[in-house]
């Protein structure tokens, strides 16, 4: 179906745990410098309606223009102080501080001798993830003591919370004991996820995959995503120098009901697993990057997030990436619709994030203003150097007032590339670098394919596709594994974005044909290959021109699923797929590859009449013949004299002598003679044809393959002419060929 350009309602989903708030931007920078909630709501930006799927795009100021912010707009947003009072609680919830005893349901506090010493105790458990605790224990994003979506807590009670989000705060809140903050629920989140992670990679654990699930656990964490980040990274350092053995039998001592089986790898399953969060309304995304042609590996992932979608009867976006003014060509746009729409895959919702930039330029304001970002003019060395040694530059301190300069000037051009960019906050000790301050804007002075020279600030792809997620309200990001969760993580936590449930898996690569535009663009530049359509080129166009059908990919993908685990796939498990489709449709016709002339001496005129299936109704094609016939060369000449040979179709023939250019043979009987060998022909009446034969691109030790394609010549019968462009026959003892041009077939598979 064709996707439809539109701007979705603000409505948020009926489910409690995916509602959004109406609140604008500009109300809620207000409200996180302190101010009060009476700022006007900013009208919403081409607010339609379909199938009752909301959108959360508004405008922050009217007429969507971005409102250049003068210095004294805002109070500066300074850092928390480390050494605040850790054993303040929420505010109206009562207070405890360490060495005082527990009134937790007249319950003894526990042991804090024990491996996991109980840090807090929640009255509720079902209310965890309305629990928002002020102070140290769990720390407010910088722009005020609020958790995501949840509003503050003041006298017991929410303010300033999502309309029809109402909950009750139950009892007693988390009682802290540990200088990060973190609850023993919370620890015991991350000790068990780490050892689920670990067990089903080969004893191996990761960081943002661990991150994800406990923040999916506990969503109020997200504002303390980087003192979450640093427990989850020290658990997976002390999982991941354990043994497998090990790895079990403390899962089994600690946590006997966790579930154990690698879901990812279950033997025998055909089809995708169940997904996890799936009540309500359902929204997934399709997010290329406009900047080579769509491949195999982005199909195989679209099929994913397609399937799921028609599944759960869930709404699909295709959001174009082009953030990046030097990549992105208009070309690559249409190469992914029509890749997409070859594929079979019908979306629901199509945006580019250049037609944004406006909205995300507020979202990045607001970071400046809550003291999660800040303006860097540090060249590429020094910065690398001191993220290397995790100092921080001098920019980092500098005053929002300053910030607020050089933003402006940013947008106004003022300044060009290089001199700024605008950098998070994030931890700058953190073991995983992509923590350490990362670039979230920076200057491009190229055109852009859609926007012209408008703009020049542009976002990088974690910052954009933050906030993209949040505007489309996505609900389940499934993708591959190289992109930062646990920076996106963090982001999602200073702008108060609700949870998304993510599923990451390894990149879908092939033996000798790498999907990495890295690779593959140096072999179009050097005219190593034809094209990005090149049959050797696993591109959408590529794999199409070779013969391989959408139905294929499909059921490949299904499958094989998806893991977690890098792996290489071999063609020939696709070829095996598509070899079984195209059984039962594809027409057989003879091509003689290298062929030789056959003398048939006593042989009778005959009218053949050959059908183009031998099962399937798919009509014939009458041949006449006169005994004198073109045949392989190697099979010819593999014949010894006397040996019996079986025309196809046709009758036997018993070979007499063998010339340089000539096959003498006697006509033996029309019978078919079991153990007979079989042998294609043509007759004089004949079409010239050639055939490419794609191979892999890389040798296995990496170097280029300089005999990748080979091109056989030869003659095919008449009826060739027949086929239509594009059409799927197979050449019997042969292989599966798709019509190229008048006289070129491309080899699918044998």
């Amino acid at each position: 179906m064709g996707a439809q350009r539109v701007r979705l309602p603000q409505d948020g989903y009926q489910e409690d745990r995916l509602v959004h708030s109406d609140e604008p931007l500009q109300a809620r920078s207000d409200r996180s410098r302190g101010g009060g909630g009476g700022a006007e709501e900013a009208p919403r930006v081409r607010d339609q309606t379909r199938d009752g799927l909301p959108d959360t795009r508004r405008c922050p100021q009217p007429g969507g223009r971005r409102r250049e912010v003068r210095e004294g707009d805002f109070r500066r947003h300074t850092r928390r102080k480390e050494d605040a009072d850790t054993s303040q609680v929420a505010r109206g919830c009562g207070e405890r501080r360490e060495g005082e005893g527990s009134e937790d349901n007249g319950q003894e506090q526990e042991s804090k001798d024990s491996r996991r010493r109980p840090l807090c105790h929640l009255a509720d458990e079902e209310t965890r993830g309305d629990q928002v605790l002020a102070g140290e224990g769990i720390p407010p994003s910088r722009g005020g003591a609020r958790g995501p979506r949840h509003g503050r807590v003041e006298g017991g009670e929410r303010v300033g919370r999502t309309p029809g989000a109402s909950r009750k705060v139950f009892g007693r809140a988390a009682v802290v004991t540990r200088e990060d903050g973190l609850s023993e629920n919370v620890v015991a989140s991350v000790e068990r996820n780490a050892l689920l992670n670990a067990l089903r990679h080969d004893g191996k654990a990761e960081v943002g995959a661990v991150m994800s699930k406990v923040i999916g656990e506990y969503p109020e964490l997200r504002a303390s995503a980087k003192e979450v980040a640093r427990a989850v990274e020290e658990r997976v350092k002390e999982v991941n120098a354990m043994t497998v053995e090990n790895l079990r039998a403390l899962l089994r001592e600690r946590y006997p009901e966790a579930d154990v089986a690698p879901r990812e790898r279950e033997e025998g399953r055909v089809g995708l697993p169940p997904l996890p969060n799936v009540k309500g309304a359902l929204a997934f995304r399709l997010p290329p990057e406009p900047s080579g042609f769509m491949h195999i590996g982005h199909g195989m992932a679209f099929m994913i997030n397609s399937v799921y979608a028609e599944k759960y009867d869930g709404k699909l976006w295709l959001r174009f990436e082009d953030t990046n003014p030097r990549k992105v060509e208009t070309r690559y746009y249409e190469s992914f619709r029509e890749g997409s729409r070859w594929l079979g895959i019908k979306w629901d919702y199509e945006k580019s994030v250049s037609s944004d930039l406006e909205i995300l330029y507020e979202y990045g304001q607001t970071l400046l203003s809550e003291g999660n970002a800040y303006a860097c003019g540090c060249d590429e060395a020094k910065v690398k150097k001191l993220r290397f040694s995790g100092t921080a530059c001098e920019h980092r301190e500098q005053s929002f007032e300053k910030n607020l300069e050089i933003w402006n000037g940013m947008i106004s051009k003022k300044y060009g590339e290089g001199e700024y960019v605008i950098r998070l906050r994030g931890d700058m000790t953190s073991l995983d670098y992509s923590l350490r301050d990362p670039n979230i804007f920076r200057v491009i002075e190229h055109p852009h394919p859609l926007t012209g020279s408008r703009y020049s600030v542009w976002p990088t792809y974690d910052f954009e596709v933050v906030v993209e997620d949040e505007l489309c309200k996505i609900t389940h990001v499934l993708r591959s594994s190289e992109f930062h969760l646990a920076l996106q993580e963090l982001m999602r936590g200073f702008l108060s974005f609700r949870p998304v449930t993510v599923l990451q898996f390894s990149r879908f690569n092939f033996k000798g044909t790498p999907v990495s535009k890295r690779l593959l663009r140096p072999l179009v530049e050097k005219k190593l290959v034809s094209g990005w359509d090149d049959p050797r080129m696993p591109t959408v166009e590529g794999v199409k021109r070779r013969g391989i059908l959408p139905e294929s990919i499909k059921q490949f993908t299904l499958q094989v699923g998806y893991t977690k685990t890098e792996h290489e796939y071999d063609w020939s498990l696709l070829f095996a797929v598509n070899r079984k489709l195209l059984d039962p449709l594809s027409k057989r016709l003879m091509f003689v590859p290298d062929p030789i002339a056959l003398h048939v001496k006593d042989a009778p005129s005959k009218r053949a009449r050959i059908p183009y299936h031998p099962e399937k109704d798919l009509g014939s094609r009458t041949i006449q013949t006169s005994g004198f016939f073109f045949v392989p060369k190697r099979d010819a000449l593999a014949a010894k004299a006397g040996t019996v040979l079986r025309l196809i179709e046709l009758y036997n023939v018993q070979v007499l002598g063998k010339k340089t250019n000539l096959i003498t043979a006697q006509f033996h009987s029309e019978e078919v003679i079991h153990d007979t060998p079989k042998i294609q022909w043509v007759t004089d009446l004949k079409t010239k044809l050639k055939v490419l034969e794609p191979g892999p691109l890389y040798n296995e030790d990496g170097s280029v393959n300089r005999k990748s394609l080979v091109t056989t010549k030869g003659l095919v019968e008449e009826s060739f002419s027949d086929l239509k462009m594009g059409q799927i026959i197979q050449f019997m003892r042969y292989g599966f060929c798709r019509v190229d041009a008048r006289d070129t077939c491309v080899l699918a598979h044998r």
